[in-house]
């Protein structure tokens, strides 16, 4: 996963901001929020809360809140004794005790039933649960922190929050921005996912990019994050797996349309221009119609730039 990249590569300014609050949070027993798209990278950063606080030597719990049912939800939360229902066969565990003493991150809160969110509130309120048919409470000793893709009032005020667990959970929220707001982190973050491909992938293939790989990467648009990066750079390593280097006409046409489109677009210097369209045309072998298709313009504006460039007067 994009969070286990390393913290080296934190080099936005909104980035360095989110870890200086995960610094100053993590010797507190507080709950933390986590606010960010998808493949922002919260799951890392809540595993260096966790390595930063107390609590590094105890267990690290992830779950997504839409795994937690609404019908078995306490169950689930607290555990339950057997005997406690019907098919409770043994004495199991929830997820409070397998995260005691260390940290519970609960992914994508705004998932998770609002009547299971009760319960989670009451605990969190008197600091302590009861599994199911147990007769006596016990001591809530892990570190909540909670992930979510928006703020948590605008979840509440869309009704999948409780207003209460808002209210409760609004100490400790750190913002993890995208990566279209970091751009400075895009190649040391591809980077590092490209040294980490022939573990995860099991087999062998290039160690570098070609040199003009990263200026296309950060110029791409990279809408599932960090996890879109990497799944990105995981596929075009396997297609590379035989050469030398990674080269962009490995990627994926979105990737590459996204980013020398945007490159076009937001450079106003001709050379800039003149550049991304001899890259559209070197990704589509010469076709100007399939160079304009890349770029979003039309063929005239292929031509024009794909002329020889005037000499300058003597």
């Amino acid at each position: 996963m994009a969070g286990r990249a390393a913290t080296a590569v934190i080099r936005a300014p909104a980035s360095t901001r989110a870890f200086d609050d995960a610094q100053r949070y993590a010797p507190a027993r507080t709950p933390v929020v986590l606010v960010g798209e998808t493949g922002t990278g919260k799951s890392y950063l809540a595993e260096y809360l966790h390595r930063l606080g107390p609590r590094r030597d105890a267990a690290f719990v992830d779950v997504t809140a839409a795994e937690i049912t609404e019908s078995l939800g306490a169950a689930q939360l607290f555990g339950y004794e057997r005997g406690a229902f019907t098919g409770a066969f043994a004495r199991t565990p929830g997820l409070f005790a397998q995260a005691d003493g260390g940290t519970l991150l609960l992914d994508d809160l705004h998932l998770m039933a609002l009547s299971v969110q009760g319960h989670l509130l009451r605990a969190l309120s008197r600091g302590v649960y009861r599994p199911l048919g147990a007769a006596r409470d016990y001591p809530l000793r892990c570190r909540l922190v909670v992930a979510m893709h928006e703020r948590p009032d605008v979840l509440m005020a869309r009704g999948v929050l409780l207003a209460d667990l808002r209210y409760r959970l609004g100490r400790c929220v750190i913002r993890l921005v995208p990566l279209r707001e970091r751009r400075e982190e895009i190649g040391p973050f591809a980077e590092d996912f490209l040294r980490r491909c022939p573990r995860e992938t099991g087999v062998p293939g290039p160690t570098r990019f070609a040199a003009d790989v990263v200026p296309a990467l950060e110029r791409a648009p990279w809408p599932g994050n960090l996890r879109d990066l990497e799944a990105a750079i995981g596929r075009a390593y396997l297609h590379a797996q035989h050469e030398r280097e990674v080269r962009l006409v490995h990627f994926d046409e979105q990737v590459l349309a996204g980013a020398i489109g945007a490159a076009f677009r937001r450079h106003r210097d001709p050379a800039e221009n003149r550049r991304a369209v001899e890259l559209a045309l070197r990704l589509s072998e010469g076709s100007h119609a399939e160079a304009a298709r890349l770029l979003c313009v039309n063929r005239h504006t292929i031509r024009s730039y794909a002329a020889p460039a005037p000499e300058p007067p003597r």
